[in-house]
């Protein structure tokens, strides 16, 4: 784990590795625990940990944070929000491109831009005693980027054994 970036070199390095995904289009949109968002993005791929599923070649997930969609800068819908009112409105995201990602390097929170004027913003919560990542990025070659918690990140294999 590292803190929050304090050298533009780290910024311009976890930048330059984000730059694969713009452009690439979001298949895949859904609840995974409680309120935790998961997009699937790019090409579709065999998930497999889940034999007939796919996966998409960028999977972005939230985790300990808080989220708020907009479009056109109106708030749609957020994560304190009733799940039946989540599960219809998050499907918006579903076939837009991914146009712009921007990290804020203050709080390690993240600005998700979309085609058709979609935002997804995932905000940090900063008092909250979990151990989890605010948001995480699964990317090509098995590789994962980690935000949280708190100030920390880290960018490693997603298919490394942990001990």
């Amino acid at each position: 784990m590292t803190t929050i970036p304090k050298q533009n070199s780290e910024i311009a390095r976890i930048e330059k590795l984000l730059e694969g995904i713009i452009g690439e289009t979001c298949w895949g949109v859904r609840l995974s625990f409680g309120d935790e968002l998961r997009l699937e993005v790019g090409p579709k791929m065999p998930n497999p940990n889940l034999k007939g599923q796919q996966k998409g070649l960028w999977r972005l997930g939230t985790r300990a944070s808080r989220w708020i969609l907009e479009i056109s800068g109106d708030s749609v819908v957020d994560s304190n929000d009733d799940m039946l009112l989540i599960k219809e409105k998050i499907k918006l995201i579903e076939g837009n491109q991914i146009m712009a990602l921007i990290i804020d390097w203050t709080d390690l929170g993240v600005e998700i831009q979309l085609s058709n004027q979609i935002n997804l913003k995932i905000l940090t919560v900063w008092n909250n005693t979990s151990k989890l990542a605010h948001w995480e990025l699964f990317m090509p070659d098995s590789m994962f980027l980690k935000m949280g918690p708190k100030g920390t990140w880290s960018y490693d294999r997603s298919d490394k054994v942990l001990t």
